[in-house]
């Protein structure tokens, strides 16, 4: 049975080997680290270690019974009782409800181990499965289950925002062969891009999410940027035509005339 574990010296070489094997996996959905992060992976990880000792982070990994790393599960920039939750898990778990259940672990730790009461998560729009799981099986049950508990959980979706990531990424070495489906399709991708395809500014932004996370009453979701807020609005316009087409086969299944007594 895989078990989530405080991240400590001794699981760096698992941690390497779980970064190695999944490289391509995820530079198909975030950029890639980049060669200088595995040349300089145990400076890295000690970094790591620090800051968690420092209380600014509380890093996390799943171990299977074989000790091999299926994921890596955090808590981030911990300050007031807030923090930002990331996870990544390897590509032969994934869809499998590994990362959901291990999610809905680790908030629990949160407000158990850690006393934290905000969680913010981001994700970018192209990572399908990461949104999936914060949105249908992560978050969205996790507020009914911990805010009890006086943990809010606040997913924020952002759109394309103005970093500078083309003109880092255009000067960021030479391309890999082997990742050149992957990492090089997203940089070949990103030499055609220009700054004004990027609405969002990250300044206003980040006012709006430290606002949020202050308030007595923060929302659950807060949607950042116009691109956003308008590939949400075509997603719902479309979940909303298949609910109407399919309004009644579902009502056919029922028992008849039992519908009225629904308990849910």
């Amino acid at each position: 049975m895989p078990e989530l574990q405080r991240l400590d010296a001794g699981h760096a070489p698992a941690v390497l080997a779980f970064e190695l094997a999944n490289r391509a996996y995820f530079a198909a959905s975030v950029p890639d680290r980049g060669d200088a992060f595995f040349d300089r992976f145990t400076d890295r990880f000690d970094a790591l270690l620090a800051e968690q000792d420092a209380g600014v982070c509380a890093f996390h990994v799943l171990v299977a019974e074989d000790g091999s790393v299926l994921g890596r599960f955090n808590l981030v920039d911990i300050e007031d009782h807030t923090a930002e939750l990331g996870y990544r898990v390897a590509q032969h778990v994934a869809g499998r409800g590994v990362a959901t259940a291990t999610v809905r672990e680790l908030c629990r730790l949160a407000v158990s181990a850690y006393g934290l009461r905000t969680l913010r998560a981001a994700t970018v729009h192209r990572n399908v499965a990461s949104r999936r799981v914060l949105v249908k099986a992560g978050f969205v049950a996790l507020w009914q289950e911990v805010e009890p508990l006086g943990l809010h959980a606040l997913l924020i979706e952002p759109g394309s925002f103005r970093t500078g990531i083309e003109t880092r990424t255009r000067a960021s070495g030479e391309p890999i062969g082997d990742y050149a489906v992957t990492a090089g399709a997203f940089r070949a991708i990103m030499h055609k891009v220009t700054p004004g395809m990027f609405p969002g500014d990250p300044a206003r932004a980040a006012a709006v999410i430290f606002e949020e996370a202050l308030s007595p009453a923060p929302r659950h979701r807060v949607i950042l940027g116009s691109d956003a807020q308008r590939r949400i609005g075509v997603k719902l316009d479309q979940l909303r035509e298949e609910y109407e087409a399919g309004k009644d086969v579902a009502l056919s299944t029922d028992f008849p005339g039992s519908g009225e007594y629904a308990m849910l």
